[in-house]
């Protein structure tokens, strides 16, 4: 006798019930009766789709995915399945998958808004800006009040610097003029277009109206420190007495200190967090951290032998307390354990690097030494190219200031992703690089999938991060590394006249941070030379000397292998490992 057909008005009343249950609030009885719909639905893609569409807005992200992709397969030119598939995707981080999923819908969504605006997300999220702002156009095209499109133009234009960015967000802001998010890059708008002053007051109404928004607390101390205030992070201070069970507040806060050096207050800030939120294991680590880094390593080991359970990020940091102690056994121990779980994490090789130089391991040669590894190479750009990029970033520079949590010490760094600008120089700049780049490959030596570069040697690469740094006399970079990229860089485009004194502005490569107090000399030197960069392992610390008299002007970028997550791999917690600030 064979299974009895299921009505449509049956599964129509489960999915309703599924439905009425998410709108009581009972999350878990709205996915069990969806999912029993589903099961006796068989390969019915309506209800797969609805489904979805529950899964996504309950945030379970296997069923969400299983029932879009299923439905999607079951009718593949369906435009509205593939694109609530790719939002999907989108949403739990699979951002190759969703551009694929929409790819070949060119032509006959062509009148259909929603799916351009949701490729543009998806493009953004691949930092494929250009194609991304063609699709949001292409969304306000037949929609010019589709609002989620709109700001996405804005962000684009944010990213890109765009001349008309503040125009942007003031038209995004007429459909939706309270949308935080909106306010929020308005301010950012502002203030890369040098309106400081409006940007910090626009800032601080945020802080008033939503002080756990750390995001908000982060742009005004950024602007509170472009004019000079020593006490930058007062809002967090202000945003704590408003807010005093939220702990975001008080970890952002110590980062932000610990981010220019600023340690014992930050240490000071983890520690009443501490007293705060006593069963919130974060802080007690946050303060041995930070401590620590101080130079309070009493205090630091007392916490860390307190420490209860493990995980790679308490190894990471205590490995660090090791190496300060001078047990670089233990350090290791700790060390192997991060890489165990997470194999090329670039934060844990850094510190290993040192651990195999303080005891004189062969295998440093491997990591760092091997010929060609680092190298300095000519600028492919023609000498009036060249003068008009630096044009183009002392323009820039000037409505920039010194950035909060990187390496840079007496100058500033541009904001943004600077090679995602239109600008032609700029591009033209970036296209040298690419040039570079592949000279460089091309030089490394073989592959090797143990080492944390040369495993992507064959893999295509692109950049991922990049900005300009301009040192003012006697500024310098602390020593830092990128912990979301495979090479790391540097291209000198304006130099100080130092007639070579005491290597002035030279960079330094494998010197320990501050700190680690460690008395080692860098691994090398390199020169720098006007239109050239050089190109070496993320692995390697990084830093530059100081110097007296005239600027230095430098442009940085990540490398990473395109298709991975690789900077996922570190999940930054880490103050003394600053990001950006290229040198």
């Amino acid at each position: 006798m064979g299974t009895r057909p299921v009505k449509a008005a049956d599964l129509a009343n489960l999915r309703e019930q599924a439905l009425a249950a998410e709108r009581a609030g009972d999350r878990d009885t709205a996915m069990q009766r969806m999912a029993h719909a589903v099961e006796l639905a068989g390969d019915h893609a309506a209800l797969l789709n609805s489904a979805g569409g529950l899964a996504l807005r309950l945030d379970r992200r296997e069923n969400a995915l299983a029932w879009y992709r299923k439905a999607f397969r079951l009718v593949p030119d369906s435009i509205e399945y593939a694109t609530n598939f790719a939002i999907a995707l989108h949403r739990f981080g699979h951002h190759d998958e969703a551009l694929a999923t929409l790819s070949g819908f060119e032509f006959s969504a062509q009148r259909d808004a929603r799916y351009f605006a949701t490729r543009g997300h998806v493009e953004r999220a691949l930092s494929l800006l250009d194609d991304a702002a063609k699709s949001y156009d292409g969304a306000l095209s037949l929609q010019p009040d589709h609002a989620r499109a709109m700001h996405g133009r804005a962000r684009i234009a944010l990213e890109r610097a765009d001349d008309d960015v503040v125009a942007r967000y003031e038209a995004a802001l007429r459909l939706n003029s309270n949308d935080p998010e909106l306010l929020l890059g308005y301010a950012q708008a502002l203030e890369i277009t040098g309106r400081n002053d409006d940007a910090l007051a626009l800032s601080e109404r945020l802080n008033a109206a939503a002080p756990r928004w750390t995001d908000a607390l982060s742009q005004t101390a950024q602007l509170r420190l472009a004019r000079g205030d020593d006490n930058f992070t007062a809002p967090y201070y202000e945003a704590a007495l408003r807010a005093p069970d939220d702990a975001a507040i008080r970890l952002e806060w110590a980062r932000q200190l610990a981010g220019l050096d600023r340690f014992s207050e930050a240490a000071d800030v983890a520690a009443n967090a501490r007293r705060a939120f006593p069963d919130d294991p974060r802080f007690a680590l946050l303060e041995a951290v930070h401590a620590g880094e101080a130079g309070d390593d009493a205090r630091a080991g007392a916490i860390f032998a307190e420490l209860s359970g493990r995980s790679a990020t308490r190894d990471l940091h205590e490995a660090r307390h090791w190496i300060r102690l001078g047990d670089q056994e233990q350090a290791e121990a700790l060390l192997l354990r991060v890489l165990d779980e997470r194999p090329f994490d670039i934060g844990a090789w850094a510190l290993r690097s040192i651990c195999w130089r303080l005891s004189g391991d062969s295998r440093l040669e491997w990591l760092h030494g091997q010929d060609t590894l680092v190298q300095r190479l000519p600028l492919p750009l023609e000498p009036q190219s060249l003068r008009t990029v630096c044009a183009v970033l002392h323009a820039l520079h000037e409505r920039s200031s010194l950035p909060l949590g990187q390496s840079v010490r007496g100058g500033s760094q541009t904001r943004g992703r600077l090679f995602a600008r239109s600008t032609p120089e700029i591009q033209r700049l970036h296209r040298a690089v690419m040039g570079a780049l592949d000279s460089y490959r091309a030089a490394l030596p073989d592959r090797d999938d143990r080492h944390p570069l040369l495993r992507f040697r064959d893999t295509p690469w692109r950049t991922d991060g990049s900005w300009s740094v301009r040192l003012n006399s006697s500024g310098f970079h602390a020593a830092h590394i990128h912990p979301k990229g495979c090479v790391s860089s540097a291209i000198h485009l304006e130099l100080p006249d130092t007639d070579g004194m005491d290597r002035a502005g030279w960079l330094e490569l494998g010197r320990p941070p501050r700190d680690l107090r460690l008395n080692l000399p860098p691994e090398r030197m390199v020169e720098p030379r006007r239109a050239h960069l050089v190109l070496f392992p993320s692995t390697l610390y990084h830093g530059t000397r100081p110097f007296e008299g005239g600027r230095r002007m430098t442009v940085a970028f990540d490398v990473v292998p395109r298709g991975t997550k690789l900077g996922l791999a570190f999940r930054r917690f880490k103050p003394a490992m600053k990001k950006g600030g290229g040198t």
